[in-house]
């Protein structure tokens, strides 16, 4: 079974606020269901620890794979 949560749960577990997934689901690059009419959405937290990996910072404003 797939470790599917609502975005709130995610954040909480991960210390953030919500608004950084709703953000980053917006832009596409957090994967999600949206399910109950579209107003519901869930997230994996799997994917969620993934993202938050791929904004880790490599250096004073810069993450990982920023050219700039």
């Amino acid at each position: 079974m797939a470790d599917w949560t609502k975005v709130r749960t995610a954040a909480a577990a991960f210390e953030m606020a919500p608004r950084h997934l709703y953000d980053a689901i917006k832009r596409g690059e957090l994967p999600h269901v949206r399910l109950s009419g579209g107003r519901s959405l869930r997230v994996r937290r799997s994917a969620v620890e993934q993202w938050l990996l791929s904004q880790e910072t490599t250096g004073p404003g810069r993450t990982r794979g920023s050219n700039a």
